[in-house]
């Protein structure tokens, strides 16, 4: 199992195993989100487009707006800093898809 998790990045030549076998694959988008969650994507957007959270609690609503969107799994009181930068990203990247909405 070692050597499995190590070359996990890879295929198997015979086709036995793939990578989306193990949940390597891209998370996708949740189709239809709540209004509720689009209007605190908003709210949120202002506090975070710095690239640094002011308080733990904007953090926390970072992550887990994250984790709503996304189907993540992170822990909302994670202070790993690549896991912090991949939630700012996703909700960055939402943001500009939903900026139109911002104006309503």
């Amino acid at each position: 199992m070692k050597i499995k998790a190590r070359i996990s990045q890879m295929h198997c030549p015979k086709y036995y195993w793939k990578m989306h076998d193990f949940g390597f694959d891209e998370k996708k988008l949740t189709k239809e989100i709540p209004e509720d969650i689009k209007k605190e994507v908003c709210e949120i957007y202002p506090l975070i487009k710095s690239g640094r959270a002011p308080n733990k609690e904007t953090t926390r609503r970072l992550v887990e707006l994250y984790n709503i969107i996304y189907g993540g799994s992170f822990d909302s009181r994670t202070s790993c800093s690549s896991c912090l930068e991949t939630c700012w990203r996703g909700i960055l990247k939402y943001h500009e898809e939903i900026k139109g909405y911002e104006e309503l």
